[in-house]
């Protein structure tokens, strides 16, 4: 049986781990990226008061129009879009060089209203634009693009919905389907969407772990994880709630009976983890992960609150 040190298991990790949330058929992926010509269109109009989120990423910044996402014509400032060029952003033609316009990852949500001003959040700031925005009833709502003839945004998008009442109209999951196919999985209406455009959209590398539990649980729609120190942090929760969830394993276990390639030692703790081939493996939990004699337990740090210290008792000398 192989054994994993907890300390290493981040780096056997070394890419964010996510709850499958796909049917038989589909492939999630961490993004879809556009090359300019691509773009998704989702069938569905604006109204008044939808609220609608994305997560985006622009490879290209330059001085012509890319745009995000939206529905308009020839870009009258009364009309829903969000576009950016390489030293402005623009929602429905009303320039805000507040919002960030550079090619760093964003999270960006927005309630649209028919008052004389807009709040679009993105990463948790708000940024206040003076346009007032009318729906237009005979567009849909496009995502890399605001109409099909008019500049695509020219980048990686990892999720977008719009909620209309509180309820999801759409939720789009970037994935690929059974032939290869790449695009966006409608978790609500069951549907996948393909490029409208021309050319292929491109695929992200494929999560290449999987973690059977659900001592994680993912937020397309917060902070992804992008730094080796915070995905080790998540890892190692992960295997700490595993450890101390004693329902979990034993769900685990129950997994385990239907899937006999491997085995989990009697008595121990183990963490189920599978491959892309939906392969399981099975690997046991080391709760002492830094060499400590029995008796010891390790500890993530210890805390001072000004009165405590260590003497180690050795003496430094000049080539300390």
């Amino acid at each position: 049986m192989r054994k994993i040190l907890l300390g290493l298991i981040g780096l056997l990790f070394a890419v964010p781990a996510v709850a499958a949330t796909l049917p038989d058929g589909y492939t999630e992926l961490e993004y879809i990226e556009s090359t300019g010509s691509q773009y998704i269109d989702t069938g569905i109009k604006q109204q008044d008061g939808d609220e609608f989120g994305l997560v985006y990423q622009q490879i290209t910044l330059d001085t012509s129009y890319r745009n995000l996402f939206g529905a308009a014509t020839s870009g009258q400032a009364s009309e829903f879009y969000i576009s950016q060029t390489s030293s402005m952003t623009y929602v429905g033609n009303v320039s805000n060089d507040g919002i960030p316009h550079n090619t760093n990852k964003h999270t960006l949500s927005w309630v649209t209203t028919s008052s004389s001003s807009q709040n679009v959040v993105v990463d948790g700031q708000t940024y206040v634009v003076s346009v007032r925005i009318t729906p237009n009833p005979n567009l849909n709502v496009m995502v890399f693009a605001r109409n099909a003839n008019q500049s695509k945004m020219i980048g990686k998008v990892y999720g977008y919905y719009q909620k209309r009442n509180g309820e999801y109209l759409i939720n789009l999951v970037p994935a690929k389907n059974s032939s290869g196919v790449v695009g966006m999985y409608d978790t609500v209406s069951g549907r996948f969407f393909t490029n409208a455009g021309t050319g292929e959209f491109i695929a992200s590398p494929e999560f290449s772990i999987r973690i059977a539990t659900t001592a994680y649980n993912s937020a397309r729609f917060s902070p992804v994880v992008t730094e080796l120190n915070d995905t080790i942090a998540t890892i190692r929760s992960v295997v700490t709630n595993t450890i101390n969830q004693t329902k979990a394993i034993a769900d685990l276990q129950a997994t385990k009976q239907t899937r006999p390639d491997e085995n989990c030692p009697a008595g121990k703790k183990c963490l189920l983890v599978e491959d892309n081939d939906g392969m399981p493996h099975w690997y046991e939990i080391i709760e002492n992960a830094y060499g400590l004699p029995s008796g010891y337990t390790a500890l993530e740090y210890l805390q001072s609150r000004g009165a405590q210290y260590i003497n180690t008792g050795i003496y430094a000398t000049q080539n300390t």
